[in-house]
């Protein structure tokens, strides 16, 4: 007599799983390992150089975390601070970034991100500006929108001139980059948009167009006083512009043909796939994440 065989099932779907689990984790340091390592090697790099000056790298690394990660501040340097202001310079990284991010997903070098930036600035300025008695509900968004609309533009151009004359978008980014900042000198030093009797500066956006900060302003805040913290709603806004970017590249059509012209423009056009189009919109889109 033959005794039943246990059921297998159980470890089979245990198996399935687990194996699931692996080929993820596998995933992950695969992702992981390029970033980490090139990490490693300028920490090595910046070590040497700081030695060569006759420095102590492990003091220079310790108040770069500090600053960066509020981790290890001596006495006398609040972390909260710290952290805030990495924030707040955090929040125009990641929409530059991201401006970055999805050209290179469309097979495009956009080196122009500091000048889509900049028009994005200055569009963003008048709007504050002139626009300044209007609600801030109302306000706020029309600043941002200019914002990205200065960055579109900007970002457009070089989308224009690749798709119709095939001019390189490395050297036509950087050119728009210097046109960009020579236009902001020319508008606030001796130009249109300078305060009287003041240098190099424009006009103040109003008020009500301001982010509202995140910490309430008035008392004291991790043993400060709460107007110290710069950190404001820019930082959701940039979050989840970045998880949109995520939707967009992942599970829109737009996304996928981005995707397409960036791995194969002949298999692109193959597919059905309007290469000059993409990558029009794909640098309107950058110019406009950086603007915002």
């Amino acid at each position: 007599m033959v005794a039943p065989a246990a059921p297998t099932e159980p470890r089979a779907n245990g198996t399935a799983k687990d194996e699931r689990k692996g080929t993820f984790l596998d995933r992950a340091v695969q992702a992981l390992k390029l970033p980490a390592s090139s990490l490693v090697v300028a920490l090595i790099i910046g070590a040497v150089v700081v030695v060569g000056i006759g420095k102590n790298p492990f003091d220079a690394y310790g108040a770069l975390i500090c600053g960066g990660l509020a981790i290890g501040c001596p006495e006398g340097i609040n972390p909260a601070y710290q952290l805030s202001e990495t924030i707040v310079s955090m929040t125009p990284l990641v929409l530059a970034g991201l401006a970055v991010a999805i050209s290179f997903r469309a097979g495009l070098f956009n080196i122009g991100a500091q000048g889509q930036l900049l028009m994005g600035a200055i569009f963003a300025t008048f709007a504050g500006v002139y626009l300044g008695s209007l609600p801030g509900i109302i306000l706020i968004p029309i600043v941002i929108l200019a914002g990205a609309l200065g960055g579109a533009i900007w970002g457009g151009i070089v989308g224009v001139l690749k798709a119709t004359t095939g001019a390189n978008e490395v050297v036509t980014t950087i050119m728009l980059n210097y046109i960009a900042l020579y236009f902001e000198k020319y508008l606030v030093v001796g130009g249109p948009f300078q305060l009287p009797n003041l240098t190099s500066t424009s006009p103040s956006i109003s008020d009500s167009a301001k982010l509202p900060h995140l910490l309430p302003a008035s008392g004291e805040v991790f043993g400060l006083p709460g107007s110290v913290f710069r950190v404001n709603l820019g930082i959701i806004i940039a979050l989840l512009i970045a998880w949109g970017f995520w939707f967009l590249m992942q599970r829109t059509s737009l996304g996928y043909e981005i995707r397409a012209v960036g791995q194969s423009q002949r298999a692109a056009r193959y597919a059905g796939v309007s290469v000059r189009s993409n990558i029009i919109v794909t640098m309107l889109i950058a110019g406009a994440l950086a603007g915002v």
